[in-house]
């Protein structure tokens, strides 16, 4: 049976050059942008401010039926999803609108999706994604499931069609036996093999505890439906039963613990009314399901189960854990999964949440985490902290005016100035906005003495972040030098020996020199960009006029290469 994720979602509707969102997630979206909300009495947005420096190409309003929507650049993607993964919603881009083929296998009434899509639908109803031999993402799902299946792919701005696969090589099926205590036989069919058999004969498909398709016969039977198959050009195949499951244990700070993987894990669960989760993908792009176990009740209580549907028990006893517990830190809240999570949520009575993966997830309110440390290494855990990373917030790329109002411009949401929405806007259609360049953020001045240090692309992009995450005011000036490279870090330009290099003083301020060292301009105090009398100089302002304020973009024509 599938299981639905009711999590809150952010759907980015995509188009050439940006992307759409809607209804709540629109909301946050406009105040991460700087625009003010208006809600009525009822909590419904009914208004919006305009921030007093607005970003190009960004624009929201309301659609024609009153829906609240911003459009933004395909560039504010990333740190919009970090925002939302943050908060813990499930972030979701949809193409534009294209045609997804159920595939019908005509043998067993299995319908198979590739592609993206197939990603969605394993992360939405909880199944495991696969890859074909090409690395195509594949999930599969019985027929009776393709409505439901058809409804979500609709709601997420797919056509669907249904397409029967037939095929030209003879049906397959392996028909296990196992010996009974009494010298007779049973004789048994899982997975393609039991929906292969079932629909030859016009009989009910069979689930074990956990779900597993299958079909069971007795020697009487099987022999005459062997008949039966072989009549219809079946290729059967036949093996001994042996069905294996391997418990790996291990010891924990809060004693012993253990894990099952694959289709006895599935069984296990069932039978001890727990949910499983899911491995990470193989090589092949595989997710195989995972049971965690907690005690030894409840290891023994997993290998009665399976001893009692036939396993055969192998243990193997894992190296202990390192008692370590990882704490995400961000700037509003901290994240700790698994264990480490369990213990302090039960401690200090937070509530628990479940990560993609299925694994435990916590949010700890920033003014707990210090309880949340003296819990963890009360409890022996290693403590190591690590930044909560996600990608630059828009709201750190706003001109210098916009953030003197700010509480901290280069972390914090800004609560923009109310002034007059223009009415029209609510009866228009959503704007398709073409990318363009981003605003950039002035520096914050210190007294510069020491030598400039040279930063690549990739080092300026990592500095912005990580400094960015502590408050750190040096953040706007990596922004700043983030912004002139317009992107172009990501491109094969910068390579060695290229035109021009950007330097960091310890006044928070950057500089652009050429290869031999000579400056050819740099960022002030006061928010603008000053150009040398250099005839270089100057035709590098012109080429880019960026003669004033650093609210303008600086790229127009082609990126600034840097030497690395």
């Amino acid at each position: 049976m599938m299981v639905v994720d009711e999590r809150k979602k952010a759907e980015f509707k995509l188009f050439n050059g940006g992307a759409n969102l809607f209804g709540d997630a629109a909301a946050i979206a406009c105040k991460e942008m700087g625009w003010g909300i208006d809600r009525n009495e009822k909590g419904v947005v009914s208004g919006l401010t305009h921030p007093d420096v607005e970003i190009e190409g960004v624009k929201a309003g309301f659609t024609k039926a009153g829906d609240l929507y911003i459009s933004v650049p395909e560039r504010y993607i990333p740190s919009l999803s970090g925002v939302f993964e943050e908060m813990g919603w499930d972030v979701i881009q949809l193409e534009p609108k294209q045609t997804v083929s159920l595939n019908v296998n005509d043998r067993n009434d299995l319908v198979t999706v590739y592609g993206k899509a197939a990603e969605a639908i394993a992360q939405q109803f909880s199944l495991p994604l696969e890859k074909t031999d090409s690395g195509k993402e594949k999930v599969s799902f019985e027929k009776p499931e393709m409505a439901k299946v058809s409804a979500f792919l609709s709601s997420r701005g797919y056509r669907t069609e249904e397409k029967m696969v037939e095929h030209s090589h003879p049906p397959k099926a392996t028909i296990f036996q196992r010996e009974l205590p009494d010298g007779g036989e049973r004789f048994y069919v899982f997975d393609n093999s039991a929906r292969n058999v079932a629909k030859a004969l016009g009989i009910e498909l069979l689930q074990t505890p956990g779900g597993r398709p299958t079909l069971e016969f007795d020697e009487q039977q099987y022999g005459t439906i062997k008949k039966q198959l072989k009549a219809q050009g079946f290729d059967l195949s036949q093996k001994d039963l042996k069905l294996t499951a391997r418990v790996a244990t291990y010891e924990t700070p809060g004693g012993q613990g253990a894990v099952i993987i694959g289709e006895p894990a599935k069984e296990a669960a069932a039978l001890m009314g727990k949910e499983t989760t899911w491995t990470r993908p193989s090589s092949r792009g595989q997710s195989l399901p995972m049971l965690r176990l907690k005690g030894e009740d409840e290891i023994e209580a997993a290998r009665s189960a399976l001893e009692g549907l036939g396993y055969e028990i192998d243990v193997q006893e894992l190296p202990s854990l390192a008692n370590k517990a990882i704490v995400k830190v961000g700037d509003k809240q901290a994240l700790l999964f698994g264990e480490p999570a369990e213990v302090v949520a039960e401690q200090l009575d937070l509530e628990l949440s479940t990560a993609q993966n299925g694994n435990s997830m916590l949010r700890v309110p920033l003014e707990q985490l210090d309880d949340a440390i003296d819990i963890l290494e009360g409890n022996d855990y290693e403590v190591k902290r690590e930044p909560l990373t996600r990608p630059r917030s828009p709201q750190s790329s706003r001109d210098s005016d916009a953030q003197e109002q700010a509480t901290d411009a280069s972390v914090h949401p800004r609560s923009a100035p109310k002034t007059a929405v223009n009415k029209k806007k609510k009866d228009k259609d959503v704007v398709q906005p073409q990318a363009k360049d981003e605003d950039v953020v002035q520096p914050q001045a210190k007294d510069a003495t020491a030598k400039p240090e040279l930063f690549s692309p990739d080092q300026i992009r990592q500095q912005t972040r990580h400094l960015a995450l502590q408050g750190d005011v040096s953040a706007k000036a990596f922004a700043f030098a983030d912004r002139i490279l317009g992107g172009a870090a990501d491109t094969p330009a910068f390579k060695e020996g290229s035109e021009f290099r950007f330097l960091r003083d310890d006044a928070g301020c950057i500089a652009i020199q050429d290869k031999q060292g000579t400056e050819l301009g740099r960022s002030l105090p006061t928010g603008q960009f000053q150009w040398s009398d250099s005839s270089v100089a100057q035709d590098l302002a012109r080429r880019y006029d960026a003669a004033s304020v650093l609210g303008k973009s600086l790229i127009k024509k082609k990126p600034v290469e840097q030497e690395r």
